[in-house]
């Protein structure tokens, strides 16, 4: 992803390296069935679906929503909630009573200006992303990991947003997908073509279905924003056509 993080680009890096570098042998582990060997190779696959949830485009998306209601939020309360402090600062500057809220409101304008340069050039999103994936990270270290293998013959996809959350609903068993993190019911991510792991209500290692392998690949398709991975030859490439 060109340029999806532009402030503080490399220590930002630094950050997702930590956490790259302890994926490569966790990887190996998980696919070899070895996963809950070792609590190291647990946490660093835990800090991975971390990572991959948070450094998205889904979460770039939300941000720029975030920003722009904060910015409202904030000038629409402020005439309420900071009211003497507001006029007390157009007082000064103008020697003079606002005479109403869109006067006290040009007050506003200057520190917001100065919020939205910072969203601008990438600060905001920066701290935030760093931000919410220490939270998510925090969050999802006590819990259990699932690791899943795809059965012979089948493959798993992996899109350019790979990491999601899901909520079983109905008699059914549908899935509803990018639930918040408290209402999920699981945390998945693919590791490799055979592999998926997946932060769930305890440990385990077991085989996924071949109809669940079809239902994983289709919603990494549906998540994806551009790309969708497989290995050169895979009869994923048909699946893909074929689902598009």
């Amino acid at each position: 992803m060109p340029d999806f993080l532009t402030f503080a680009s490399d220590s930002a890096e630094q950050l997702w390296k930590s956490v790259e570098d302890q994926l490569h042998s966790a990887i190996r582990a998980a696919r070899a069935g070895r996963l809950h060997d070792q609590t190291a190779h647990v946490e660093a696959i835990t800090d991975g679906i971390a990572l991959h949830l948070v450094r998205s485009m889904r979460y770039q998306e939300m941000h720029g929503t975030f920003v722009a209601r904060s910015i409202e939020n904030v000038r629409r309360t402020a005439l309420y909630s900071r009211r003497a402090m507001l006029q007390a600062e157009f007082q000064r500057r103008h020697g003079l009573i606002a005479a109403g809220p869109e006067a006290l409101a040009t007050v506003l304008e200057e520190p917001i200006s100065k919020w939205r340069v910072l969203d601008e050039r990438g600060a905001i999103i920066r701290a935030s992303m760093e931000a919410a994936f220490r939270r998510v990270r925090e969050a999802l270290r006590p819990q259990a990991v699932e690791v899943w293998h795809a059965p012979p013959g089948y493959e798993l996809l992996i899109s350019d947003s790979p990491a999601f959350t899901f909520r079983y609903y109905g008699e059914s068993m549908n899935i509803e997908l990018n639930v918040a993190i408290g209402d999920s019911h699981g945390i998945a991510l693919p590791l490799a073509q055979d592999c998926l792991a997946v932060i769930g209500p305890k440990a385990k290692d077991d085989m996924l279905l071949p109809d669940q392998v079809s239902l994983f690949n289709r919603i990494q398709i549906e998540l994806a924003y551009q790309h969708v991975y497989y290995r050169p030859g895979s009869a994923l490439k048909a699946f893909v056509q074929a689902t598009l």
